[in-house]
């Protein structure tokens, strides 16, 4: 003979839950963790700052390109344009070496940016590190053009300041000092 289910007797169940009924492991555990779940799941995914900032530096690295070959393509042309039509052929030379230097600075800078931005999406720490390191020359020569009376330079302050700053944030040294993902270029 069987003798009923009393749950006061048996105290490692539930209340309310007879033996053999609903999924294994469905009840949350301690501290609210289904069984054989930890939270090495939710480590993974990687938080809304990372994101943003990494955003904000590819789109970043993406308009440096832009203008640094702009710079290098069409700059020294029309530099040696003027200078053709001023006669001033051999000191325009000179200057469109310059801005030829500036621009390709300019286009190298921007794809350091675009490829530490991409490392950094994979979760290497380094890149992070990289990127973080870059923003203190641009934000030093932002300033400089701030004091010339650059208006602008404000936008870029900003932009450079929130990408570097989110990435220095206590979720984002959480996340890339977790485990990195298969086949990633972490730590």
């Amino acid at each position: 003979m069987t003798t009923p289910y009393d749950p006061a007797t048996q105290p490692d169940r539930p209340q309310g839950h007879a033996p053999g009924y609903g999924a294994p492991g469905a009840q949350p555990g301690p501290g609210g963790v289904q069984p054989g779940r930890s939270g090495a799941a939710a480590s993974h995914r990687r938080p809304g700052v990372v994101t943003a900032a990494l955003v904000l530096s590819l789109i970043g690295g993406i308009f440096l390109l832009a203008i640094g070959a702009l710079i290098v393509f069409a700059g020294a042309t029309v530099i040696s344009e003027i200078g053709a039509q001023m006669g001033l052929a051999a000191e325009m030379d000179l200057i469109a070496g310059a801005v030829t230097f500036v621009g390709a600075v300019v286009l190298v800078w921007g794809a350091l940016l675009l490829i530490m931005s991409i490392f950094a999406f994979r979760r290497a720490s380094w890149a992070r590190w990289v990127l973080i390191v870059m923003g203190v020359p641009a934000v030093v020569l932002t300033l400089f053009w701030l004091t010339l009376g650059d208006v602008t330079a404000l936008v870029q302050l900003a932009w450079i300041g929130t990408s570097a700053g989110l990435l220095l944030t206590p979720a984002a040294r959480a996340w890339y000092s977790g485990p990195r993902a298969a086949g990633g270029y972490g730590h």
